[in-house]
């Protein structure tokens, strides 16, 4: 009750880090998992800054123009 509601998404975040990084320890093809694990720790990072600073951060969706 007392966790922000605009940090909600981060822990989903940190969870999928957490778990591609677990997969990375098992993987053969280590470029598989590490755009996707970069990609995630930034956008994690950017959060957490974003609720230190008191500016909110909203994640970017994926619309049909990206690729």
């Amino acid at each position: 009750a007392n966790f922000p509601d605009e940090a909600e998404h981060l822990v989903v975040l940190r969870a999928a880090l957490t778990a591609l990084e677990y997969k990375l320890n098992f993987e053969e093809d280590v470029e598989l998992y590490s755009p996707m694990i970069t990609n995630l720790r930034n956008e994690y990072q950017q959060g957490i800054l974003a609720l230190q600073t008191g500016k909110l951060y909203t994640p970017r969706k994926k619309d049909d123009n990206d690729s």
